[in-house]
């Protein structure tokens, strides 16, 4: 979704004065000349006066004296000081015209290559999103967040301890050790004062993704089963480097790759500690040669209970410029399909059943993202959401949602596409289901959605290694609409963004 100039402006007034020293030239060229050729005509006005005064006093002779001076005073004074004030203006005009084409070309430049890039720098702790990340001055360690062409400078900027710290892309300048240092080289941290943890990400691309339901719906399964594929399986098998944001990441990503391994579907608690974020993210790089710049990939998860009773303690302003968010409902919290898997559940699997009302936890979302971003004229969202059904290897639901049921639907509808055909069972399959109002609520707000079937652990809990299914689909959907580059360099399964079920819907709605 795309951040408006208002959510920048807002996040703009927490950062604190910056601690650079403002260029002459673009601060007070102009109004040092104003004041030049202010300070002369006053000083004019003065000399004039006491001229004046001078031929009232005295005899003819004093009079003709001080009549000649005045005279002189006239042409060489005002005529001079009108000349040397044009001559004066004309050479800072020039030297100011230069200045400011090369302060705008710089600007430019450095304004199309984060934009081109897609370079905004996502706090994942805090949640707010800036143009750049805070860069620490290397000789004193005060952090600069308005390091980009402005009036501190357009090609480097100077710290109040003297230092200079280069400001675009393409500048550079002389560390204190006599190295020299280029933006990116500087140690970045969140701008935010109320924040400021360091980071590495402020030169890459960022990818950010929430990933919701309610209780027991299998989000950490769903994230350590995509995780395990983004990080080992498919790095391997594509070629290219992952790393972690930080080393609180790479624990986290031990964590559920623990999980992983040994077929345990724990659920995420919720945190008591306000201090503490209540969603936390899975922050990986992904690195490879042609891949320019790094991506880094956020997949966001909270707590199932504080999802729904709106226990946060921040804001989740990620919804404001998420790529899109992966929504897991739970088919046994679906009531009139429940009642018919329940008993083929077993009781391992019956314990860790998520029952929380799909309506409830789609209603919370959307609360959620419109406290953060503004729909558009036909009150929906630009975000994309994936919809999944999780579990999707429970004991009778194959028949239902699987690939007999999608050979049946491409039997009766040829023109489908075949990767389209699941999402068409899936919404057909909800709708018989008593889900009119979850599909009714989703067509109403948000203009991109899809159907995904998937199980992370695919099979019972605690039997063995995870097996997953259907893991990658969802996220590979929203990553070939926000980042079709990124999505070919490590060839994930990109779907349209439009589906066959939903273009039917969009063309039955024009010709009413």
């Amino acid at each position: 979704m795309a951040l408006t100039d208002e959510r920048y402006n807002q996040t703009a007034a927490l950062l604190p004065p910056e601690p650079s020293r403002a260029e002459y030239w673009l601060d007070k060229g102009f109004s040092d000349l104003g004041a030049t050729i202010r300070e002369a005509i006053v000083l004019n006005r003065v000399t004039r006066g006491e001229l004046i005064t001078e031929l009232y006093n005295g005899g003819f002779i004093h009079k003709v004296l001080w009549g000649i001076c005045f005279l002189s005073f006239l042409v060489a004074g005002v005529a001079g000081t009108v000349i040397f004030a044009f001559i004066h203006s004309a050479v800072i005009m020039v030297v100011m015209v230069l200045v400011y084409i090369l302060f705008g070309l710089s600007r430019a430049l450095d304004a199309w290559y984060r934009k081109t890039r897609k370079m905004e720098f996502v706090c994942e702790q805090c949640k707010h999103v800036w143009p750049t990340p805070g860069y620490v001055c290397p000789k004193c360690g005060k952090v600069h967040s308005y390091l980009r062409p402005n009036t501190f400078g357009f090609y480097t900027h100077v710290c109040e301890c003297g230092q200079k710290l280069p400001c675009t892309f393409f500048a550079s300048a002389k560390g204190p050790d006599g190295s020299t240092i280029h933006r990116s080289d500087l140690e970045q941290c969140c701008p935010n004062p109320n924040c400021a943890h360091s980071v590495a990400s402020g030169e890459a691309r960022t990818m950010s993704i929430p990933v919701v339901g309610g209780r027991s719906v299998g989000k950490t399964s769903y994230i350590a089963a995509l995780a395990h594929d983004l990080v080992l399986d498919r790095a391997a098998k594509e070629g290219y480097d992952t790393d972690f944001l930080d080393d609180d990441k790479r624990g986290l990503f031990s964590e559920l790759e623990k999980i992983y391994q040994s077929g345990d579907a724990s659920m995420t608690s919720e945190d008591s500690d306000v201090k503490r974020a209540s969603a936390f993210s899975l922050s990986v790089f992904v690195r490879k040669d042609g891949l320019d710049p790094d991506r880094l990939i956020h997949l966001y998860d909270v707590a199932g209970e504080t999802f729904l009773n709106n226990d946060e303690h921040e804001d989740q302003l990620q919804y404001a410029y998420a790529e899109g968010a992966v929504l897991l409902v739970d088919p046994m919290s679906i009531p009139d399909l429940a009642s018919e898997l329940e008993e083929g559940l077993s009781a391992t699997d019956a314990a860790v059943s998520g029952r929380s009302n799909p309506d409830d936890v789609l209603a919370s979302l959307i609360e959620k993202v419109k406290s953060v971003a503004k729909p558009d004229r036909q009150g929906r969202f630009t975000m994309p959401l994936a919809v999944v059904l999780s579990k999707a290897d429970l004991p009778g639901l194959d028949e239902k949602i699987g690939q007999a049921a999608c050979d049946a639907y491409l039997a009766a509808n040829p023109e489908c596409p075949v990767a389209d055909a699941q999402d068409a069972v899936l919404r057909d399959f909800l709708l018989e289901y008593g889900m009119g109002n979850f599909l009714t609520s989703l067509k109403a707000s948000f203009r991109s959605y899809r159907f995904f079937a998937a199980s992370a652990v695919g099979h019972e809990r605690l039997a063995g290694a995870y097996d997953p299914k259907g893991v990658v689909e969802p996220f590979a959907w929203i990553a070939g609409q926000a980042d079709p580059t990124f999505a070919a360099a490590i060839s994930l399964p990109v779907e349209n963004a439009v589906s066959y079920a939903q273009q039917l819907e969009i063309d039955r709605r024009k010709k009413r």
